[in-house]
């Protein structure tokens, strides 16, 4: 709250540091802060999408938005959840990558072939898609700042599309159903995202998409006899 004249509230600030005239609730403030956190989010995501997580800087965004560096603090509480909000619309772009995978398969393919489908499209994400994609795992947040829970419903959306692939036995609503479910989503995505990142990390020495799409086709063969298990 601001300061007082005779004990009567000149205006007040809300959670995220924008004023409110006295008087009570100004929802023209609402749209001004939606629209300056979508164009935030959004040049962000740009950032992240063509330079890298390296040219994430608090200046660099207000410049892009055409704001001052304060206007962002207004809005968001720090610049890792504006990070990490321009990360779930990645996410969200994944996931409508493999959708489209799935979509353009006939009504009869099989669980091992909507899950090949959906491992070759998250490689063509990767490569078409590169500095996005990196941005996603390049980021990191300390044990002491964990992810918010919010973000971690954002990573189970994405992984969501798997259910596609998951053997009907699991799909039902038992809780340990629901667990192994789960639990075989993460372990696919996991074991595909591994070979990807680790066949792209520049570190090691450079192979093609052509031997990693190679890699990956192997892995899911390995794992379709899982896949296709059950009812």
């Amino acid at each position: 709250m601001s300061q007082q004249d005779g004990g009567v509230p000149i205006s007040q600030t809300d959670e995220a540091g924008v004023s409110t005239p006295r008087g009570g609730h100004d929802p023209r403030t609402d749209d001004r802060r939606t629209r300056l956190r979508e164009t935030l989010i959004d040049k962000a995501l740009e950032i992240l999408s063509t330079e890298g997580l390296g040219a994430m800087q608090a200046r660099r965004v207000a410049q892009l938005a055409g704001c001052s560096v304060g206007a962002i603090y207004n809005v968001f509480p720090d610049l890792d959840e504006l990070i990490l909000r321009a990360n779930a619309l990645t996410l969200k772009r994944v996931k409508a990558h493999e959708r489209e995978a799935l979509a353009a398969l006939p009504t009869t393919a099989t669980r091992a072939e909507r899950a090949m489908a959906l491992a070759m499209a998250y490689v063509d994400f990767a490569f078409r898609y590169e500095t996005a994609w990196r941005s996603l795992f390049d980021y990191r947040l300390t044990n002491k700042k964990p992810y918010p829970g919010w973000y971690h419903e954002a990573q189970a959306d994405a992984l969501s599309v798997l259910d596609a692939t998951i053997p009907s036995a699991l799909a039902g609503a038992d809780p340990e159903a629901e667990e192994s479910r789960q639990r075989l989503e993460r372990t696919t995505w996991a074991a595909v995202h591994g070979v990807v990142a680790t066949n792209m990390d520049s570190r090691l020495e450079e192979r093609s998409r052509a031997e990693i799409e190679a890699q990956v086709r192997l892995l899911m063969t390995l794992l379709s006899k899982g896949l296709s298990a059950g009812p």
